[in-house]
């Protein structure tokens, strides 16, 4: 639990005429991180994946197009495939789907020419003219400064035009007066516009429309054809691309492995625990055909957590940062105790408690595992936390009554008198998880072997205790009076303390550590974070309760009551879904900021096993 499980790294030796019952027991087996073999030269995948994956590309291409996902696996052979790609019909899916494809890109270049021709559907003009050598001619659309006088005396024809709002003009010329004309259009002309290349401007556009309405019509028709599909094969095509996932894998496994002329090497790491029911599966695929052998090596194993259930959870949050090392102490169970803690602290009401745990228990039901089951199990225990903070708070929904029933809070984190004790509370909260991180810090240096940087992490936390103790019995910081009896029991010693402190981080650590010392106490002061944003939670809640919720009988009355009431509810969802946004961002904050960086380095390589067949549900 407090370190990543024991690996050991084998070898796999088997005929190479074996090597696809090798690759079913290691699937069976499941629990093996495959490494590519550096002992034998490279292998290359089974024969048949070339035709797993042809099959694979064309089956994905249906189901994203129809969005299908892949479902639970099976055990398949090629002759299986083929018979129900058969069976499902798969090739007609993909016509269906070709022929839609195509569809789509002919409207899409219809609608181009549609777009095209749109301005000049109600044009009466002969098209034979802009052939003519004696004549230019352009379109374009006019400024407010635009007047026909301007190119009287050069225009053969002028044509006004309206397409929507827009309005555009045609304008024949003398092409011996193309430069005179150019100039006046550059400036009292906007969008100059390309004249297509027709023999009739209407009638091109009406064929345009009728080829569009046409096109449409088709691609309404293959769409039916392809839903009803989806009601029809949609379940057996997500069985078969699952399948399919699989045996690619199993096919293309092959080629991490090494081989020689007549053997095949597989390298990975499993758990320690794991070798012998390893070996029990080879024998039950191979006989006595293989050879498991342990493989003696200075590489750094893959990190594989081990915590209990309830805690799985929150190794999310800890390889959002970064996994930790083989060797590293694995701080999820220390997370999985503070981050709820300081999480419900900052929220600290028990209606959003409440709600907190009906949408945890919503995203365990809904998901069975992944993301969201995840974020859900971390929500509940979020959520307990939450309401204990707000019974102490004495707040629901920011309110300091229940259905009528007035709280009597033990901490008023709105009064002067609370807002101290909160200051006191989270400046304890931050004295304590710095100081395990350097004893933890110091463990974990002095069991890696590293003496000198373990007493550096003691000289630390005696510093942040001797620092403490005396800000606490010379200075008026009222805020820091939850420390006077740890003053008090150290007394004049506090001196003493804190220069030893100073002279053996200058030992141990140099005098870079010196500048490293406003750091510590910047450390401290940051965990009021956990006071300062749990009272604007306060305020944007109390806010939100200040709209009024009178019902009466009249229209008017109903009216206002139902707006206000959904004023009220959308405030409310807007305060929770800020208030565990900033709860969430801030709690990691003070892990990976201020606790983390007294003890963990993490760039571990996680442990990818071939399938999970571990039964680690979470929580």
């Amino acid at each position: 639990m407090f370190f990543p499980e024991k690996m050991t790294k084998v070898r796999v030796l088997c005929p190479k005429a074996e090597v696809g019952l090798a690759v079913q027991s290691l699937y069976d087996f499941g629990t093996i991180h495959i490494t590519q073999s550096k002992t034998f030269s490279a292998s290359a995948p089974m024969p048949v994946f070339r035709a797993y994956s042809e099959k694979l590309v064309s089956l994905r291409s249906i189901a994203s197009a129809l969005g299908i996902e892949g479902g639970k696996p099976k055990e398949i052979t090629p002759e299986g495939v083929a018979q129900e790609w058969a069976e499902i019909g798969v090739e007609e899916a993909l016509t269906w789907l070709k022929q839609k494809n195509d569809l789509i890109a002919k409207l899409a270049e219809l609608e181009g020419k549609e777009h095209e021709l749109a301005p000049f559907q109600h044009l009466r003009f002969d098209p034979a003219l802009l052939k003519s050598q004696r004549f230019k001619a352009v379109f374009f659309e006019p400024l407010s400064t635009w007047s026909d006088l301007l190119v009287r005396s050069v225009s053969h024809d002028i044509a006004h035009v309206s397409s929507g709002e827009r309005n555009f003009v045609l304008l024949v010329y003398d092409a011996r007066k193309a430069e005179e004309v150019q100039a006046i259009v550059a400036e009292h002309a906007g969008e100059i516009i390309p004249i297509p290349e027709v023999e009739d401007f209407a009638k091109a556009y009406d064929r345009v429309i009728v080829q569009r309405e046409n096109l449409a019509a088709s691609l309404k028709a293959v769409d039916s054809l392809l839903r009803r599909f989806v009601q029809r094969r949609g379940k057996q095509v997500s069985v078969l691309l699952g399948s399919l996932i699989l045996a690619s894998k199993k096919a293309e496994l092959p080629s991490r492995f090494g081989e020689s002329a007549t053997l095949s090497a597989v390298e990975g790491w499993l758990p320690s625990s794991k070798l012998d029911a390893l070996e029990n599966r080879l024998i039950k695929r191979l006989g006595e055909h293989f050879l498991l052998e342990r493989i003696q090596t200075a590489e750094t194993p893959p990190t594989k957590l081990d915590n209990p259930r309830p805690i799985r959870p929150f190794e999310f949050l800890v390889n959002a940062l970064s996994t930790p090392k083989y060797n590293e102490l694995d701080p999820t169970l220390l997370v999985f105790i503070s981050f709820p803690l300081f999480f419900g602290m900052i929220l600290g009401d028990m209606g959003y408690g409440a709600i907190m745990v009906l949408l945890g228990l919503g995203l365990r039901r809904k998901f069975g595992q992944g993301f969201f089951r995840t974020v859900g199990s971390m929500l509940l225990l979020s959520a307990f936390w939450t309401i204990v903070f707000g019974y102490i708070f004495g707040e629901f929904l920011g309110a300091e009554h229940f259905f009528g029933q007035q709280l009597t809070p033990i901490i008023h984190r709105a009064g002067s008198e609370g807002l101290m004790k909160l200051m006191q509370l989270s400046l304890l909260f931050g004295f304590i998880h710095l100081a395990i991180g350097f004893v933890v810090g110091a463990f974990v240096a002095f069991k890696e072997g590293h003496n000198k940087h373990a007493l550096a992490k003691v000289f630390w936390l005696a510093v942040l205790v001797s620092m403490v103790s005396w800000l606490a019995a010379v200075s008026n910081i009222e805020a820091l009076g939850i420390f006077m009896p740890l003053g008090s029991i150290l007394g004049a010693n506090w001196l003493w303390g804190l220069a030893l402190s100073f002279a053996g981080l200058l030992w141990s650590e140099g005098s870079g550590a010196l500048f490293e010392l406003p750091g510590l106490l910047g450390n401290l002061v940051s965990y009021l974070r956990i006071m300062a944003l749990g009272v604007s939670g306060v305020v944007l809640a109390a806010m939100v309760n200040q709209i009024p919720l009178k019902f009466s009988l009249d229209p008017l009355g109903i009216i206002s009551f139902v707006l206000f009431a959904l004023f009220f509810i959308l405030g409310q969802a807007f305060a929770l879904a800020l208030g565990i946004f900033e709860s969430s961002i801030q709690s990691l904050r003070l892990h990976y900021v201020e606790f983390f960086s007294k003890f963990y380095r993490g760039g571990g390589v996680p442990f990818t096993p071939l399938k999970d067949v571990s039964n680690r549900g979470e929580m």
